[in-house]
């Protein structure tokens, strides 16, 4: 335990998204990444995937998200994300 009262693998927070085709299409159209596997289930299922695959860049920018409100409730400011 840290000194002031967080130890490793705390949870911050916790956020439920839910996403469908469309919104990923819309995703990938908006950062020029067209891999049908990211909102075509039948292509990706023909892929070997189970479901359509959510993009990284789309996963990373909710976690950020995540962070970034868990640091304001600490009164805190995210400045950056380094990957």
């Amino acid at each position: 335990m840290t000194a002031d009262g967080w130890a490793a693998g705390d949870v911050v927070g916790e956020r439920e998204l839910t996403v469908d085709e469309i919104d990923l299409f819309l995703f990938s159209a908006a950062c020029w990444l067209p891999h049908r596997i990211h909102y075509d289930r039948r292509y990706a299922q023909s892929e070997g995937l189970n479901d359509i695959a959510i993009h990284g860049p789309l996963q990373a920018s909710w976690l950020s998200q995540l962070a970034a409100a868990w640091v304001r409730a600490h009164s805190g400011t995210l400045h950056h994300v380094t990957t």
